[in-house]
């Protein structure tokens, strides 16, 4: 369908109410955002955006009205950029004023044909979400604690509330996320449903300050202990009862060793070595 040098990359379908393909992709050649759709007998291909190295990280979805929406990445600028067709033309946004946004994207639309987003933010590795509100955009944080936000999908309901997958990838875990209206805040979690302790990181660490990420399924009562190589105790790092849900508990400064810190929760045990240089 499109054979110029070097084009596919990033690619991304969806079907319109005719059953038509709508393909939107980028062409490493030019470094510009391409897209193609089947009319019912060829392919139209055109050009959307050629402003810069543009359309990678990109994804896009169909409307009611079968037009086609596009967000993807500025790899210039770290900025994420949408681009729509109105019926006569591509309107070009670009959707953030600050930070490094725009990589691993994802676009879904509303039953009022409005874009909602969710990509990361690079410079604070921040799962964001955007969305048109019918007059600017609105840009919050989703999710960030530590490096998370990778690899995002996103998906609108039947009342239009935004469900997102994506990577937590500090811990390596399948995360979802979704917001009801009528709340106005953001639940979800972990998808695993067991206790978890987690490497310490760093680990070796120069002089202590690592972090040790512990998941609990349920309340319960918890203690995470650190001991040296004796099994004497060094120090309680948590203890008493704990929500469910992903916790943290930070090293203080330690002398050059090994140590093995312990966590004890709601019947389950489990242990793991720090090193200290």
């Amino acid at each position: 369908m499109d054979d110029e040098f070097e084009v596919g990359a990033w690619s991304s379908i969806d079907l319109d109410s005719s059953d038509y393909p709508h393909i939107a992709y980028y062409d490493n050649t030019n470094s510009d955002l391409r897209y193609a759709r089947w009319d019912g007998s060829e392919w139209q291909i055109e050009v959307v955006d050629a402003a810069g190295a543009v359309g990678l990280w990109l994804s896009m979805a169909v409307d009611g009205h079968d037009r086609p929406h596009i967000s993807y990445c500025d790899y210039d600028l770290y900025n994420l950029k949408y681009a729509y067709f109105d019926g006569s033309q591509w309107r070009i946004e670009t959707v953030n004023q600050t930070g490094n946004m725009g990589w691993f994207g994802s676009i879904a639309v509303d039953s009022h044909d409005r874009p909602h987003i969710s990509c990361q933010n690079t410079g604070s590795d921040d799962l964001m979400y955007a969305h048109w509100d019918g007059s600017q955009w609105q840009l919050e944080t989703v999710h960030a604690y530590q490096n998370t936000g990778s690899w995002t999908s996103i998906a609108v309901d039947g009342r239009n509330n935004p469900h997102i997958s994506f990577e937590f990838s500090w811990a390596g875990d399948l995360y979802y996320a979704m917001k009801e209206s009528s709340a106005g805040v953001w639940d979800g979690g972990a998808l695993a449903s067991g206790f978890a302790l987690h490497p310490a990181m760093p680990s070796p660490a120069a002089g202590g300050g690592s972090a040790i990420r512990f998941r609990l399924p349920r309340e319960c009562a918890v203690e995470l202990s650190l001991h040296d190589v004796l099994g004497r105790e060094v120090g309680i790092l948590a203890s008493g009862v704990h929500q469910a849900g992903e916790h943290m508990a930070t090293v203080g400064s330690l002398p050059a060793g090994v140590y093995l810190y312990k966590l004890t929760a709601g019947g389950f045990e489990d242990a793991g070595k720090l090193v200290v240089r």
